[in-house]
């Protein structure tokens, strides 16, 4: 049994996909304002 619980040691848990999926979010919103900065210089 011990040698299973050894070789989960690298799988990601709920807090770090919940964290991953955070920071994905948190880039999204980052990126959708960037390109709609851009889009407005674009404009002018």
């Amino acid at each position: 049994m011990s040698r299973l619980e050894c070789g989960y040691e690298h799988l990601a848990t709920k807090a770090d996909v919940e964290s991953v999926r955070v920071d994905l979010e948190r880039l999204r919103a980052d990126m959708t304002a960037e390109i709609g900065s851009v889009r407005a210089e674009l404009k002018a």
